[in-house]
């Protein structure tokens, strides 16, 4: 159903967030590593901007990869998930061993997600 996307959806990007994002210090949005230095020359804010969501808007049938956090239809998320697995553990390795990150896991409900080819309608 789309209420399961949607919690799919959710699950998703807040492994990513949590994963492969960086936290401002002064404001608390979160980057991708290399994004943040970019935005610490401007950022003044030394408090959360109310009434943005950390969620993504809505949009019916499309699934966020936990990895990088794109969107993907429901069709090609499971080709793309391979394909980001192999892209995080090629950065990683170019890490020194103690920077590097572990894999994320998926959410609870991906494996039936990639199966299924989607939520039933």
């Amino acid at each position: 159903t789309d209420e399961e996307l949607e919690i799919f959806n959710q699950a998703s990007f807040k492994i990513f967030n949590q994963s492969s994002l960086t936290p401002c210090p002064n404001c608390f949005r979160t980057f991708k590593p290399e994004s943040l230095e970019i935005h610490l020359k401007s950022c003044r804010s030394r408090s959360p901007t109310m009434g943005i969501s950390n969620l993504p808007p809505k949009r019916p049938k499309s699934v966020i990869c936990y990895i990088c956090g794109r969107e993907f239809g429901t069709a090609s998320i499971e080709i793309h998930v391979k394909a980001c697995k192999k892209k995080w553990v090629d950065v990683e390795n170019l890490k020194p061993k103690k920077e590097r990150r572990p894999l994320p896991d998926p959410p609870k409900a991906f494996t039936e997600m990639i199966e299924g080819g989607g939520p039933t309608e």
